[in-house]
């Protein structure tokens, strides 16, 4: 579905016809907010729906590196130290919190060994170490699980289309909330509840390795309007 076509089966679960009750842009609104919840639960169940791959130049002495614009999760930094052209050349930083770290970052920096980096992620950037001894052009990759574009106006959902139907029943829940229609917020969100449960139930069937999947607690709606 494209969102018209949400908009279109919005008004049918709320039973108008009209925008009176809900604007195309307050729908669109409410799209968005669901259509993150979505991917957030989607992301923790079948990573590779929204996997990335971004490159960064390594930089002599530099403390720390920018996320990409669109991170929304790390799946693995590689770093290559001497010439990233190398395939002998590239390692894999682990990823540690520097709260359970004894030593000062600087320290890090300066000792822990090329063969075994380590980062961590502070606010929107990457603290790297150890440091690079040159500059290496291309000498971070980072695979990420990109963060999808908001919808807009004639716009398609970047999920797959079996999933669609959840963005308008999420919408829809909130409209019905705000005004009072008891009856469609009951069963709007029963049957998102339940294409939630079946969804998740499709994506680990489908899961490779050992991404895993979690279900939150079902007594926590998650509409905060």
């Amino acid at each position: 579905m494209d969102v018209s076509e949400l908009n279109t089966f919005s008004r049918f679960l709320l039973k108008i016809d009209s925008t009176a009750t809900v604007s195309d842009t307050q729908l669109l609104t409410l799209y968005n907010l669901t259509y993150k919840k979505l991917q957030r639960i989607m992301a923790d169940l079948k990573e590779d729906f929204f996997g990335e791959i971004a490159t960064a130049d390594l930089v002599k002495d530099q403390l720390s590196y920018a996320l990409p614009g669109d991170y929304l999760k790390i799946k693995k930094l590689e770093v290559a130290y001497d010439d990233p052209t190398e395939t002998k050349n590239w390692v894999v930083a682990n990823p540690i919190d520097i709260k359970h770290k004894t030593k000062p970052w600087d320290w890090y920096r300066e000792n822990q060994s090329t063969s075994d980096p380590i980062y961590d992620i502070h606010g929107e950037r990457i603290f790297l170490a150890p440091d690079g001894t040159k500059n290496a052009t291309a000498g971070c990759k980072i695979w990420y699980l990109a963060r999808l574009t908001a919808l807009s106006a004639g716009s398609t959902p970047a999920i797959p289309e079996d999933y669609h139907y959840l963005i308008a029943l999420g919408a829809v829940v909130y409209v019905a909330l705000r005004h009072k229609l008891a009856d469609v917020e009951r069963d709007c969100f029963t049957l998102y509840q339940n294409g939630i449960k079946e969804m998740k139930e499709e994506l680990k069937e489908t899961i490779i390795g050992s991404v895993q999947g979690s279900i939150p607690n079902e007594d926590d709606y998650g509409y905060n309007l």
